[in-house]
């Protein structure tokens, strides 16, 4: 089976681009390369599911990495290996977790830059609450942009994905409790799975 590779990147730390890595990679079976060295991917997958590049290193070949299944988790400047990233991926997603210029100035930055190589984007407005995203959806529309956008409420349960190494969707399957407190992160999460699946397949 043909698997995509995926790009989850921000101009801007901090914004929750690994937790939602870690958990599309533990929902879909992917890989992670992360061009942070000090990433906690390595303690939510095996060694032989994730690359953590040092500086100056080169990404893989795009032969050896097509087809299998690789989520690029990637920050910082928009240099060479994050273009080569974002030539090799099929999608790329941009998460946002605030509302205010800090973030927003970035994050719009990120879009425009990202869009020069391609429109295959999706946004993902994290940790807000609804007033905020529906504050964001209104200044993506002013800004012009039409990407598909996906919202994921702050939540514990990525402590829980970190600590147990299940997904969120593996960890509400356990039922009681947990279901009840996760259920809805689970759900948004299964958007994101969905769209995947549907527009560019497993």
């Amino acid at each position: 089976m043909k698997r995509k590779n995926i790009l989850i990147y921000s101009l801007k730390g901090g914004v929750g681009k690994t937790s939602i890595a870690a958990n599309l990679a533990l929902t879909l079976g992917y890989s992670i390369i992360s061009n942070e060295p000090y990433s906690f991917i390595d303690k939510v997958l095996p060694s032989q599911k994730c690359l953590k590049l040092v500086p100056g290193q080169d990404l893989p070949p795009a032969k050896a990495i097509k087809d299998q299944g690789v989520i690029f988790d990637f920050g910082g400047h928009l240099d060479e290996r994050v273009i080569d990233a974002i030539k090799m991926s099929n999608l790329v997603i941009v998460p946002i977790i605030d509302t205010d210029d800090v973030n927003i100035q970035p994050f719009l930055g990120t879009l425009m830059e990202i869009g020069k190589v391609t429109k295959n984007i999706a946004i993902i407005l994290n940790r807000m609450s609804v007033d905020e995203c529906k504050e964001m959806q209104k200044a993506l529309k002013r800004a012009g942009y039409n990407y598909p956008t996906f919202e994921i409420k702050k939540s514990k349960v990525f402590n829980e994905v970190l600590k147990t190494k299940n997904s969120v969707r593996e960890i509400v399957e356990q039922g009681g409790l947990k279901k009840y407190m996760y259920e809805k992160v689970s759900i948004q999460f299964d958007k994101i799975v969905n769209f995947i699946e549907e527009k560019f397949g497993n």
